[in-house]
């Protein structure tokens, strides 16, 4: 007998906790444990206002009341004794990327508890690390390395009798995967966060093992993200690229610019339209590490580590030296050549630059200087919560008052409503699922003809094979 419990994602963009018990193999996962920032947002006013301990967090339903779920140790902040840690009722949660909304609260965890995620992520997860201060309980990364277990696609993740596939995904952040659940009722497949328009074809392979998989075998369960069934963009990254490179050519002066720090494919579509259009591309500190890390864990690429800290179109905005972090961080940073290193009264002399935020915040365009810059650019997601939306209101009305325009340039990391409805067909699934989506009933009608399952938040949901 399986049962599938959704703590996360049910009527909500993110903050996915799938939980998955297998009583033939009794074994009990969970696929994600994200943020969810639409919970937390209804309740906390960053940066004023931030969770302090676990009980707070399951008291708004941001997680799930589970018994000794959690570390008791992460409320201390520091001495900490992860010995004191329970022991987790369940065997590993498996990770499916980088993104908070899917990895941001296994920092709430026991320390016993196992996590797996794939080799790139877990160089992303790392950055986080080293990049963020613990300012409220889930941002503890202490404890949580010595219980990572890496993976890489086609590999096979072995929890007790369960065992799980992971095979790669496209996505706006790098070292994305799909997963095939081998249950002992039959496969179930959950999609993680994916898309068919990226710049890689990823998706594709993970599309060619399940359908090889059908030859033999039914689908039991598709559990499948749906952000974008009610609005979705017609843009790849191809175009992204192309239309940033036209933009860039007919302005005159400094340009500003938003996007995901671990969007690897926007930061490449931004670096080449820059270079051919003899500008160059300034990022914020923890940005670079970001970048740096993730380059890391891609070998295969052609762009390298070697190349980004070389390369001359790039220039990183200088730290003072009292916010240094982390010993590693100022050695790191000593060694970047000279010229690369760029300050913010360097910036307001310049006009072929184009500066990339690392947040939508007033503070942020305030300290670059606006008379130099005359195009902001917005190349990430739209606001997902009323909190991004007032802070993003703010934004605009000071560009409105400085006279600075906004263009709106991306390709959605989700996969669109066409795309979607083809994977679910070529997938044929028994059940379907929709999660990581504020409109499930609005995929039911568009697609009938299978069995749909729209579960409320923290419903226990039983699938047998006999029932089907």
């Amino acid at each position: 007998m399986i049962y599938i419990t959704i703590h996360g994602g049910i009527n909500e963009i993110g903050g996915n906790k799938i939980l998955l018990e297998d009583k033939g193999h009794d074994v009990k996962v969970f696929l994600d444990f994200g943020k969810s920032f639409k919970a937390i947002s209804k309740y906390y006013q960053f940066p004023f206002h931030r969770p302090q301990t676990i009980s707070e967090l399951i008291e708004i339903g941001a997680i799930p009341l589970i018994e000794n779920l959690y570390s008791v140790e992460v409320e201390k902040k520091k001495n900490f004794d992860f010995s004191r840690d329970p022991e987790p009722p369940i065997q590993g949660v498996v990770v499916s990327h980088g993104h908070m909304d899917h990895v941001g609260h296994i920092t709430l965890l026991s320390r016993r508890t196992k996590i797996y995620m794939g080799y790139c992520c877990h160089k992303i997860f790392n950055a986080y690390g080293k990049v963020s201060r613990a300012y409220s309980v889930d941002t503890i990364f202490d404890g949580i390395e010595h219980n990572i277990c890496d993976f890489r696609t086609g590999e096979i993740i072995r929890i007790g009798e369960l065992e799980i596939k992971p095979i790669h995904v496209d996505h706006s952040i790098p070292g994305a995967y799909g997963f095939i659940v081998f249950t002992s009722e039959g496969p179930i497949i959950y999609t993680g966060d994916f898309r068919l328009h990226g710049s890689t074809g990823l998706t594709e392979d993970f599309i060619n093992s399940i359908e090889d998989l059908r030859y033999d075998t039914k689908i039991l369960c598709l559990i499948t993200e749906a952000t974008h069934i009610d609005f979705s963009g017609y843009v790849s990254e191809d175009e992204v690229e192309r239309k940033l490179s036209e933009l860039f050519s007919r302005i005159n002066g400094n340009i500003i610019a938003d996007f995901s720090r671990t969007d690897i494919d926007r930061f490449f579509s931004f670096l080449y339209a820059a270079k051919r259009t003899g500008r160059k591309l300034v990022i914020d500190w923890k940005r670079y590490i970001i970048i740096r890390e993730i380059l890391e864990a891609r070998l295969k690429r052609k762009y390298t580590v070697k190349d980004f800290e070389v390369d001359p179109d790039i220039l990183v905005i200088a730290k003072e030296k009292e916010r240094y972090y982390y010993l590693e961080e100022k050695k790191l940073f000593e060694r970047l050549p000279e010229d690369k290193k760029i300050t913010i009264s360097e910036i307001a002399k310049r006009d072929n630059l184009i500066m990339v935020l690392s947040t939508r915040s007033t503070s942020a365009l305030a300290e670059i200087g606006f008379p130099r810059s005359c195009v902001y650019i917005m190349a990430s997601s739209e606001p997902f919560s009323e909190e991004s939306e007032i802070t993003f209101e703010k934004v605009k009305n000071w560009l409105e008052i400085l006279g600075v325009p906004i263009y709106y340039i991306h390709a959605s990391g989700h996969i669109q409503p066409l795309d979607l409805r083809e994977f679910i067909n070529r997938v044929q699934p028994r059940i379907v699922i929709p999660v990581h989506s504020e409109k499930p009933l609005l995929l039911k009608n568009f697609i009938r003809k299978f069995k749909w399952i729209i579960p409320t938040k923290g419903e226990r949901i039983k699938i047998s094979s006999l029932e089907l």
